[in-house]
């Protein structure tokens, strides 16, 4: 008996993972397309949670790609997903019943607390702080209904 060489559940994240790379290369082109900040965090905790490693080592890469494009520092996304992965997440599940309600606040979370993560770093560091423009009300709009749609 021959093993199949496409195995799909082995081969479907690293297809996820380069479509990722050419969106997230387009969408720092053209900025009505937003980035997808919020649907990597529940990608990572999902992967976390279901302790999928090939999952999540491909959604740590992606996340190390989105801080280089972003020209944010080395791995301050992925400390701040852990953060709100451990300490937010379960306070935002016992606050609320409702899941449309987790979601949205995860998604608002996911980059107005970053934002406010990194303008705390960037104290700490004494570096320039980060600007924040209104298209972030339409990515975090954009990406509810996303997030809404595949969880």
């Amino acid at each position: 008996m021959q093993r199949s060489i496409s195995n799909k559940r082995t081969l479907k994240p690293f297809i996820w993972f380069f479509l990722f790379l050419i969106y997230s290369a387009i969408s720092s082109i053209y900025m009505i397309l937003p980035p997808l900040l919020s649907l990597l965090y529940f990608i990572f905790s999902k992967s976390k949670k279901e302790q999928k490693t090939l999952n999540l080592f491909l959604t740590t890469l992606a996340i190390l790609v989105f801080e280089a494009q972003n020209g944010y520092f080395f791995l301050s996304l992925l400390l701040y997903f852990i953060f709100l992965d451990y300490l937010i997440r379960p306070w935002i599940s016992k606050l609320f019943s409702c899941h449309g309600c987790k979601i949205f606040v995860l998604v608002l979370f996911s980059y107005v607390g970053f934002y406010l993560f990194y303008m705390m770093v960037a104290q700490v560091f004494m570096i320039e702080e980060p600007d924040i423009s209104f298209m972030v009300i339409y990515y975090i709009f954009v990406e509810f209904f996303i997030v809404g749609l595949l969880i």
